[in-house]
């Protein structure tokens, strides 16, 4: 049994417990009694209407709401649990509690024996109540989070009365990397005499607890920049940054290697100077001058081989906090790292000085403007595009993939007699096998288990169009009979007057030519991208 001497307001603070009664009666604050701090938060709290008498378990979180909280504030748990267990460990256990409140002022986490506090206290702690300043006055919560340093409070300088028997030391947490506020670390006696050695015992746990976050957020951006170092330095395109003054600050192997530099000819100096490619320079000049934020483009010639690059500006227009980034691709090996979907060319592979342009809203836009090439194979290859053009034979589009076989598509079909009507493009892979000939060739109402409607296929929709399907060695050999019949007759046993442009990654047949099956013969045109 503790023999602290027990604290009694009506003893130890007369004068203070006088002055609060006259200031809960009048609203007036006698000043020679009450610290100022105190008087302002006394203030607050009366013009807020917070009742002094009435208890605040009723306003306490739902359960669920609390668990919720509970759960959102792990880390902060995780972090002042230990001290909290080590100070409840030097402290009278009957009589103390080290308490944990978040940023909103609710109870996360209690340390000590809540029953025998309880009843010297006489103030019942129930989870979820909300200490903040509007719902229970003045305490050591609100005060902690309105002076943003860690205080004492004792008996009636609390606002609510049933709060007069405890004395606390209390202690703001806050993040040392932003600075935002995240909770309090409280030592509240039931009935204890004021102690100083609380209040430097709780501050200092919490200035332990910011150091324990700053660590850790420090490790912990250790291992990102570690992480990111390797990913950047092993991507298959050349990335480098400077600074907002021009300097080079970072600078990956790619792209060491294709201005053929090595880290001493990149540390530290600036690009104008470092980098031998004109065309690099010039655009970095443009960028960084104009700040410009939307990616702007170039095709460059270095050391034998062609490339792609994009500079923009990033951070912030001062100079200060920016610079500029700028990614570089190979014009035969397209990578598709870093780049958004509109920024994809294609390109015909083997084509050294051809680059097939993909706009951002490719759908009825490809033009033969969107073909930029050459090269003797390129020159062929656009030579063979524009007879298909004016051609009605179903044709044939091969090609790696990336290697532009749907910009060639839309090409030919924006440029034909037919481009006003409809233009409806065919996943084959996103298809399931069993159902890949009713999606591309429709069914009709009861023609199997199952179909309970009519539906139109993908080719009728294109009907005096044209369609395109991707990827389509799969769907050429599962429906391989569908396709015959269709490519002979149609969708609707009638004359086909929009052909087909199935694309494939393999070799179906490398000529203009004719496929022969078991019914007949097929003619059609063979467009080959790869070269």
């Amino acid at each position: 049994m503790s023999t602290e001497a027990l604290f009694d307001p009506s003893i130890h603070q007369k004068e203070l417990l006088q002055a609060w009664r006259t200031f809960i009666e009048t609203g007036t604050v006698d000043s020679a009694v009450v610290p100022p701090h105190i008087a302002s938060s006394w203030e607050k709290s009366y013009r807020k209407n917070v009742d002094p008498f009435g208890c605040i378990c009723s306003d306490a979180d739902d359960p669920e709401i609390f668990a919720a909280r509970i759960f959102d504030r792990q880390y902060l748990l995780y972090l002042a649990e230990p001290f909290m267990e080590r100070i409840y460990a030097s402290l009278d256990p009957e009589r103390y509690l080290v308490v944990l409140y978040d940023a909103a002022g609710y109870h996360l986490l209690r340390k000590g024996r809540i029953a025998d506090f309880e009843r010297i206290s006489g103030f019942h702690l129930e989870s979820g109540v909300c200490f903040e300043e509007e719902r229970i006055g003045t305490c050591g919560f609100s005060l902690v989070k309105s002076m943003r340093k860690p205080v004492s409070i004792a008996g009636c300088e609390h606002y609510a009365s049933y709060l007069h028997r405890i004395v606390g030391s209390y202690a703001p947490i806050y993040c040392p990397l932003h600075g935002n506020f995240l909770g309090a670390l409280g030592i509240a006696g039931a009935a204890t005499m004021p102690r100083d050695d609380t209040l430097v015992t709780v501050a200092a746990a919490a200035m332990a607890m910011e150091d324990q976050i700053r660590a850790a957020r420090s490790r912990q951006a250790v291992v990102t920049d570690e992480l990111m170092q390797t990913v950047i330095e092993n991507l298959l395109i050349g990335v480098f940054f400077t600074d907002g003054g021009g300097r080079i600050a970072e600078m990956n192997r790619y792209a060491k290697d294709v201005f053929g530099l090595s880290a001493e000819d990149v540390r530290g100096r600036f690009a104008a100077e470092a980098i031998p490619s004109p065309a690099i320079r010039e655009l970095f000049a443009r960028v960084r001058k104009g700040r410009e934020r939307e990616k702007q483009k170039i095709t460059f010639h270095t050391r034998g081989k062609n490339y792609c690059a994009c500079a923009q500006w990033i951070g912030k227009n001062d100079g200060a906090e920016g610079g500029v980034l700028c990614q570089i691709r190979s014009a035969n090996e397209f990578s598709h790292a870093l780049a958004d979907p509109a920024d994809r060319p294609r390109l015909p592979m083997g084509s050294s000085s051809g680059t097939v342009r993909a706009r951002e809203d490719l759908h009825g836009k490809a033009t033969f403007d969107d073909i930029v090439g050459l090269s003797p194979r390129m020159s062929e290859i656009k030579n063979l595009v524009r007879w298909a053009t004016r051609s009605q034979a179903n044709v044939i589009i091969e090609g790696e993939s990336g290697t532009g076989k749907e910009v060639f598509a839309h090409v030919i079909h924006n440029e034909s007699a037919r481009k006003s009507s409809p233009f409806v493009v065919i996943n084959c892979t996103a298809i399931p096998s069993q159902l890949m000939e009713s999606i591309l060739f429709g069914h009709e109402k009861g023609s199997f288990t199952g179909a309970i409607q009519t539906r139109v296929g993908k080719f009728e929709l294109a009907e005096e169009g044209r369609s395109f399907s991707m990827k389509s060695e799969r769907c050429l050999w599962t429906c391989r009979r569908s396709f015959f019949g269709f490519w002979r007759k149609g969708p609707s046993n009638e004359s086909v007057e929009g052909g087909p442009f199935p694309s494939t990654s393999g070799s179906l047949r490398r000529r203009t030519g004719s496929w022969r099956g078991r019914s007949g013969r097929i003619d059609f045109a063979t467009i080959s991208s790869t070269g």
